[in-house]
């Protein structure tokens, strides 16, 4: 989508797809983010944890592939199409409200085949969902590449993964 409509798009594919910039921004926000893992597998497991019951090779690939395809989607194609033709507050709000809304299914498949609908946990999501949506955007703003806002979601949702479960 992003090559066969780059002329909608505001950041041109060849500077999109340059190397990421590992400028102060993405580095604080790697630090924070892994700060803010650390702190949780402390809090949740009261110590230190592995989870070691995820194949390390296949949920670093599920989560190289998972931070590709949204960053695509709701960064490199999304938000960068609606940048063209609104401000970049409106264009963050719009792809990370359906980035939100993406988070819900599993909630809901949850629900309907167990009966169970878990509040608490759709809430945080949609939060943790809705900081996040909001941190790529402008990783992306500030890099002006996709590469960016990739590193910092896979790494960040890898570390949570295999140190908080």
């Amino acid at each position: 989508m992003i090559v066969k409509y780059s002329e909608n798009v505001s950041i041109d594919k060849i500077k999109l797809f340059s190397y990421p910039k590992f400028d102060k921004t993405l580095v604080t926000v790697l630090i924070l983010s892994m700060c803010y893992v650390i702190v949780s597998m402390f809090w949740v497991h009261k110590g230190f944890f592995f989870n070691d019951d995820e194949i390390l090779g296949l949920v670093i690939i599920k989560f190289m592939l998972v931070g590709f395809v949204e960053e695509m989607v709701f960064r490199g194609w999304g938000y960068n199409a609606l940048v063209k033709n609104t401000t970049h507050i409106k264009a963050t709000f719009i792809t990370t409200i359906l980035f939100v809304i993406l988070h819900w299914p599993a909630y809901f498949i949850k629900f309907f085949r167990f009966g169970i609908f878990d509040f608490a946990g759709i809430i945080g999501q949609s939060i943790a969902a809705l900081i996040w949506g909001i941190i790529f955007c402008r990783l992306l703003q500030k890099g002006k590449s996709i590469w960016n806002p990739i590193i910092a979601h896979t790494l960040y949702d890898l570390a949570y993964a295999l140190l908080v479960g």
